[in-house]
């Protein structure tokens, strides 16, 4: 009994360590970007997820894997530009911003609204992967 309860401490200290190592991460990310820690957290995990993809696309390519290059560059590339959003809105904002509100409900930029958040989103996947088709279908000409 006293086994698995020291175990269970044990699980909870590395898991309270590897947030403190995250938000650290994050914070010194975001400082280096000049947005809020939870635009700069969401950016960096996506840039690390979008470079996971890759590398997996990149492997599955040279050991003849089930996903390739083709069918996991939009998901990364739409990863990594959702990731870009809360950090888009906080650098389009228009008015005087003060910490502590809402970004989301302030006047933005062109470039930091919904509609182009989700244009973008729609032209990387949509696009990607009907490039991706094109070339599949095209590659025994």
């Amino acid at each position: 009994m006293e086994r698995n309860h020291n175990r269970f401490v044990e699980i909870l200290a590395v898991g309270i360590a590897v947030a403190m190592i995250g938000y650290m991460a994050a914070k010194a990310f975001a400082d280096q970007i000049g947005v809020d820690v939870t635009a700069g957290g969401r950016l960096l995990f996506s840039g690390m997820l979008c470079i996971a993809l890759i590398g997996y696309a990149v492997w599955c390519e040279l050991t003849d894997g089930v996903f390739g290059f083709r069918a996991l560059m939009p998901l990364a590339l739409s990863t990594l530009w959702s990731g870009m959003w809360p950090a888009m809105q906080y650098w389009g904002v228009k008015t005087l911003y003060f910490p502590g509100l809402p970004v989301e409900q302030q006047d933005v930029e062109w470039w930091a609204t919904s509609y182009t958040h989700w244009g973008g989103m729609a032209v990387l996947l949509i696009g990607g992967y009907a490039l991706a088709y094109w070339t599949w279908t095209r590659r025994y000409y």
